[in-house]
């Protein structure tokens, strides 16, 4: 037993209905910003203080996937769209986003600049260049497609790229081919909903 537990005080208060189903937990600056994907809402606090809940104008849509830039979050909607919310203007603004050959926004990461989108129902990685007013057409960044990344819903970038299954199965690709991964965790973890690399 440790008497200190007993008088620990909230460092952030957040509302229930967010903390019961949160998508993602972003830090930027001395704020960390809760998204709801199902309330369609972001709140925000610092140290000590309570939230501030910000209704986010998706048009109907939903949050599927997220990518964080700087003090900038990429929103991957579920019309196959992207926003890009700024977190101190609070401002939202579309992205340009070409999207004609995506099937699904599984998962996004950038990278160097770059945007990936996991696309697991098309067994496809895509890798956006960066564009005047958001991203670029996009290259398939797998040699030939995957069936197996149906079942992936994270994505994760090093150098490599890491398909990552809720079940904690790992697939490992380089330079658009898979590679060689050794488990990193025995037993292998479930129910995984974020996967980090040494640079990302």
């Amino acid at each position: 037993h440790n008497a200190g537990l007993d008088t620990l005080t909230p460092v952030l208060v957040f509302p229930p209905n967010i903390m019961a189903k949160p998508m993602a937990l972003v830090i930027a600056g001395d704020q960390i910003n809760v998204f709801s994907p199902q309330e369609r809402l972001i709140a925000s606090a610092k140290s000590g203080g309570e939230s501030k809940k910000t209704d986010l104008d998706l048009n109907g849509q939903t949050i599927i996937s997220l990518a964080k830039k700087d003090n900038k979050i990429i929103l991957g909607l579920s019309d196959l769209s992207l926003k890009e919310l700024d977190l101190t203007k609070g401002s939202i603004t579309a992205l340009a986003f070409p999207n004609k050959n995506l099937q699904s926004l599984a998962s996004l990461a950038l990278y160097n600049n770059n945007l990936y989108v996991l696309d697991s129902k098309a067994g496809q990685i895509w890798k956006y260049p960066p564009g005047e007013k958001g991203f670029n057409e996009p290259k398939a960044w797998l040699k030939t497609t995957n069936p197996s990344l149906l079942a992936t819903t994270i994505l994760g970038i090093d150098g490599s790229i890491y398909a990552i299954s809720p079940q904690g199965i790992v697939q490992k690709f380089d330079q658009g081919r898979p590679s060689a991964f050794t488990a990193f965790h025995s037993p292998a973890p479930v129910n995984v909903s974020k996967f980090w690399t040494k640079t990302a």
